[in-house]
This record gives structure tokens, C-alpha cells and sequence, in this order.
């Protein structure tokens, strides 16, 4: 079996995302993509291809036509051991330092941050390297492979965020989307906060961005903003004494599993604040949120931090030649092509291992059938 990962490392956005629980588990399953990924090849039956993606397929069930777009990698898998020597070598700091659990656990050389780029002769990362591992002129290249089924399991594309330019994202400083902050919060712990704006005591989390919009042509619930907030701004005041939380929000959802516990849970330096901004301004006590409470229905204005953007889910990037639903969640596909976790629709991370379970009995059944 040819498993085809379009980034460096196998695991999709949950591997870049960090646990949220505290005394107890939230169940935001983080912990169960790693295990999945871990559980990888055991019997090397699976043929891992990273930096990789699916630009066509073509076909009928028991001969597809697959074509594969592999990029620059800058080194060789089979050979690099993740020593770490060609990133202290490396000038520019082009080369990207996986995590310790990353799946394949080799480094990878960004091609527009290396000074080769700009045509500088540069091979100090070669040069240092023990294992000659560095290949500085492999550049794209595509291919062609055979499968009788193919599983697509793509994931999402968080929503871009600028389209919603009354939140000040990439313009004003300490507005983040629920994305960064789980980037942030994996690499740096609850540090990455004072990082971002030091001494912050004040956070908001603005929901449905990018979700419940019909204006934007963005009608569906996402489904995993509402949770993820309150597992977020739940570890956030754990972990940091002092910091006070409030989610701005139309309505919150009460029917994922888990989320009863992170009501009942929810420390008291977390606000919910039935309605969304208006929009996002600078101002002399910070970033400034003007919104009505729709409890209240009183006009307020508060100052904040840092703001966090709770981004929704956007369809993956199409595949030519596949129908999708409009706003690019994949649908009605041929037979053959099975659709595994969020590509079809918003899923959890726990949902999304569950439905690739069920893709690959689907796979398995299809195989079986043409023997």
C-alpha cells in the first residue's frame, strides 16, 4: 500500500497540535492521531511518500491512474538521521527541525528561505553533514502509480482569515487565529502567550470565524471551534494564574462528545459572552472589541491582549477532476475513491479516526470484491 502525505510529516494539522488536558482529560484526542501515526508500517507492508500530492486520478475501480506531484525536499529520507548538524551549520535557518515524534523523523530544507534561492552558491549543510543526506539540486517531479482504490484523506483548509478584515488579522499585533495558538502553544507552552504580547493578562476568543456566515458563503457550522475554545481558554487560565478569558460567541454547541465536562469544568476566569464583535481596533488599552451582549442588549466596548480567532473549517485544495460540494468539501466521487476524515465535511479529530477506520473497510471490501 502507497500512503502519499502531501507535508514533510504524516499526522495532518493534529500533529502540530499540542494536549489540553489538566488534572483530567478533555478528550480533545490529540494523543490518539499520534498513536495512529506511530502505529505506521509495523510490518512494512506500507510504502510512505512524503512531500507529496494528488494532482489527478483517473480510472474505474481495480485500475486507477493516479499522478503525483513530489517537491524539493533537500534531503534524503533514507539517510538522514535527524542529528541536527546542518541546522546549526545552516546560515539562513532554512532547514526545519522536526518534533520528536515526527513521522518520517528527518529534516527539510525550505526552498525559498535557503540562500540558494537568491543565487548564493551556499553547501554548509552539506558540507557538514555525516551521512550525505543533503541534495541542494533535487528540485519537483512528477509521477504516475497504479492503485485499485484510492482513499483520499486530504483534511481541511482553515478558513483564510483576512476575508474577515474588520478582525485585524495580519494588521493588528496580538490578533492570532485558534490555529496559531495551537501552533504556539505546542512549541512554547502557555509561554507563547507573554511571547506574543509580553505580560498579557487579557485574552478573547472570537467564534465562528469564518463559520454560520452565510454573507461569505460560509453557512456550515464547522463543529469544532465551540469545544476547542473551551479546551484552549480552559488550559490557558490553568496555566497561567491571573489571565482572564472571555468567548465572544452567537450560541455555543452542547452536543459534541465530551463538551458537557468542559462546561461543568470551566474555571471561573473564562467568560462566555453571548455575541460576536463588530469588528477589532487598536487602541490605547489594547485591542479594542466593540460588540452588543446580546444577554444585555447593551453596546460595550472592552479592551483586550490578545485576540484569537476562532477560524472554521474550508473544504481541501480540489483535485482535478473530482466533484466536490461547492465550497470544496469532496462528494458524489466515483466508485473506487473512498473519502476518509475531514475532506467530506467538518469532523473532530477523534471523528476523523473513526471515519478512516470505516474508509479503510470500505477499501478493503471494494479490493475484495474484484478478486
Amino acid at each position: 500500500m502507497l500512503l502519499v502525505e502531501q507535508r514533510p510529516v504524516v499526522g495532518g494539522w493534529a500533529s502540530g497540535y499540542g494536549c489540553k488536558a489538566g488534572t483530567d482529560c478533555t478528550l480533545c484526542a490529540v494523543c490518539l492521531a499520534a498513536a495512529s501515526a506511530r502505529r505506521l508500517n509495523p510490518d512494512g507492508h506500507i510504502v510512505l511518500q512524503v512531500d507529496s500530492s494528488v494532482t489527478d486520478i483517473k480510472g474505474e475501480p481495480g485500475a486507477f491512474t493516479v499522478r503525483l506531484l513530489r517537491r524539493h525536499r533537500g534531503v534524503d529520507l533514507d539517510r538522514c538521521t535527524a542529528c541536527g548538524l546542518c541546522v546549526e551549520a545552516c546560515p539562513a535557518g532554512a532547514i526545519r527541525q522536526p518534533h520528536p515524534q515526527a513521522i518520517p523523523l528527518a529534516f527539510a530544507i525550505d526552498a525559498q528561505q535557503c540562500l540558494r534561492a537568491s543565487g548564493d552558491p551556499c553547501t554548509w549543510c552539506r558540507d557538514v553533514c555525516p551521512f550525505d543526506a543533503i541534495r541542494l539540486d533535487s528540485g519537483e517531479c512528477e509521477e504516475s502509480v497504479q492503485a485499485g482504490v484510492v482513499v483520499l484523506a486530504t483534511g481541511f483548509s482553515p478558513f483564510p482569515p483576512s476575508r474577515r478584515g474588520q478582525f485585524g488579522y495580519g494588521r493588528l499585533h496580538g490578533v492570532v487565529t485558534s490555529m496559531d495558538l495551537e501552533q504556539g502553544l505546542w512549541e512554547r507552552g502557555s509561554r507563547y502567550l507573554n511571547h506574543l504580547v509580553p505580560g498579557c493578562r487579557r485574552v478573547a476568543f472570537v467564534h465562528c470565524v469564518g463559520s454560520r456566515d452565510v454573507a461569505i458563503g460560509r453557512g456550515w457550522c464547522s463543529q469544532v471551534c465551540c469545544p476547542t475554545a473551551l479546551r484552549l481558554a480552559a488550559r490557558l487560565v490553568r496555566e497561567i494564574p491571573g489571565l482572564e478569558v472571555s468567548l465572544f460567541h452567537m450560541d455555543l454547541q452542547r452536543c459534541a462528545p465530551g463538551i458537557a465536562g468542559l462546561f461543568r469544568d470551566l474555571p471561573p476566569d473564562v467568560h462566555l459572552v453571548r455575541g460576536i464583535p463588530a469588528d477589532v481596533q487598536s487602541g490605547p488599552g489594547g485591542l479594542v472589541l466593540t460588540y452588543e451582549d446580546l444577554t444585555t442588549a447593551v453596546r460595550e466596548r472592552r479592551a483586550f491582549d490578545v485576540v484569537v480567532l476562532a477560524v472554521g473549517m474550508d473544504g481541501p485544495a480540489a483535485i482535478s477532476g473530482l466533484p466536490d460540494n461547492g465550497h470544496g468539501f469532496l462528494k458524489d466521487l466515483p466508485p473506487g475513491v473512498v473519502t476518509a476524515g475531514a475532506c467530506a465535511g467538518p469532523l473532530s479529530i477523534a471523528d476523523a479516526v473513526a471515519d478512516g477506520l470505516r474508509a479503510a473497510g470500505a477499501a478493503l471490501t471494494l479490493l475484495e470484491a474484484r478478486q
